[in-house]
């Protein structure tokens, strides 16, 4: 019986083992943990991949955080600006139609060079929500490649604790394992 109990805890150790090894395999090696050095002596080597995976999550979260505020900035500039091209334009029809200021209502004498400075800020204004649309649409796209790094190291992090959890059954086998052999010895 002892010599049973021992073999079917050989047994579950190595399926185990296989288990940890199909985990990694189908992880597509996002992780990298030698197998054959999981052993009692050796459970250093999941912590240091615990600890690398959070050190990367946290840096990736920060990274995250730092683009989300950015492209709010960027929504907001783009919003004045968008404000601000909506002020000029119609203040430009204001005095095309009424040859006053739209601020003050004081008579303008030279009315073509006003609204064509006016147009040309105008142009700027639209140049600068061009630049601000480019802007966005890129902090856009590495908002979404940041994402998709972080929700990778969330996987890899439950991957990681599975690992973990399956690598302390082991070592518990393992000393089933040395204490059924120690009652063998005693028994024999």
């Amino acid at each position: 019986d002892n010599i049973k109990k021992a073999n079917d805890i050989l047994k579950g150790i190595a399926n185990d083992e296989n288990q940890i090894k199909n985990l990694i395999i189908k992880s597509n090696e996002k992780i990298n943990i030698d197998i054959h050095n999981i052993s009692i002596h050796n459970v250093e080597e999941i912590k240091k991949v615990t600890e690398k995976n959070q050190i990367e999550l946290e840096k990736t979260e920060k990274e995250r955080i730092s683009i989300v505020d950015l492209l709010e900035e960027h929504k907001k500039l783009l919003t004045s600006n968008q404000l601000l091209y909506e002020i000029q334009t119609n203040s430009i029809g204001y005095i095309q139609n009424s040859d006053k200021c739209p601020i003050c209502s004081s008579f303008i004498n030279d009315k073509n060079s006003l609204i064509f400075d006016l147009k040309k800020e105008l142009n700027n204004i639209s140049n600068k929500e061009n630049l601000f649309k480019k802007e966005i649409a890129l902090l856009e796209k590495k908002l979404k490649k940041t994402e998709t790094e972080l929700e990778d190291k969330k996987e890899t992090r439950q991957l990681i604790e599975v690992i973990d959890t399956i690598i302390n059954g082991i070592i518990e086998k393992q000393f089933n394992f040395y204490d059924e052999l120690n009652s063998i010895s005693e028994l024999s």
